[in-house]
Order: structure tokens, then sequence, then C-alpha cells
């Protein structure tokens, strides 16, 4: 800045412009956000259709799951996809203590990471993924 720099010339292009269908990809994965265990445990998906519908790519779905573990309330966030292969699903998850995402994915999607943050994959369509994944998580969020 003292060689003249303007912040908001900087800034604006990387961290505020974002693309339209980007934007409407996210509207539409929070608008079939779906709630359970008292508002703590929340999964939402996309599928191609949902691409297609909000003019976006595959690439754009970064960080899904920590958007929607942002919401007030929230302790468990899951973000479901299945893009091009119907019978295959893949999942990112977002915990807070003391649910352990890597471990629960390990356990049931294949996957793993780290405590809050993990994803895995279930050679399932994504309804029959979705199922498993929230009823286990409903067994596990109600004791």
């Amino acid at each position: 800045m003292r060689a003249g720099a303007i912040p908001e010339t900087v800034v604006q292009p990387i961290y505020r412009t974002h693309p339209l269908a980007l934007e409407r990809f996210k509207a539409l994965v929070i608008i079939n956000a779906q709630t359970s265990c008292g508002g703590r445990l929340i999964w939402s998906q996309a599928t191609g259709a949902t691409l297609e519908a909000a003019g976006a790519t595959e690439d754009m779905d970064d960080n899904f799951s920590g958007a929607l573990r942002d919401i007030e309330g929230v302790e468990v966030a899951i973000f479901f996809k299945s893009y091009s292969d119907p019978n295959m699903t893949r999942l990112s998850m977002r915990c807070a203590a003391p649910y352990n995402a890597a471990e629960i994915c390990q356990r049931i999607a294949n996957g793993g990471g780290h405590a809050r943050a993990a994803g895995g994959y279930l050679n399932l369509p994504i309804a029959a993924a979705t199922k498993v994944v929230i009823t286990e998580l409903e067994r596990l969020m109600s004791t």
C-alpha cells in the first residue's frame, strides 16, 4: 500500500468476486439442506442435474460441508455428491466435538481425514448412500 496499491483493487478479484454459477450452486445446496437431531445434524446433496440447473461445474463444490457446518446449532454436516457415476457417491463431513469425522468416515464410507474434517465414498446411488450415512449418524447422535 505504501507503493500505491489500492486495497479494494487487490482484494476484490481474489476474495469478493465469484461466478454467478457458483452462487446459484451454493443456493441450491442450502435450499435442499435437511436437518435431524434438533438441527444438530445437517446434510445436502448435489448431482449432475444440480450442476446443470446452476450452470456450475464439478470443481465449484469446494467446502460445501464447511458452509453447512457454519450454520448455527449444527454439530455434524455432510455434503453428498454424485455427478458422473450414478452408483458412486462421495461425501464430505465436518464435525464439532465430541464427534470425530475421520472415525465416522473410515467406518461407514471407506474414507478418512481428521477429527473435524473428513471424506469418503460409498458404491451406492446418492439416495441409498444418504440413507445409510444419515441413519448411522442419527443413531450415533441420539446416544
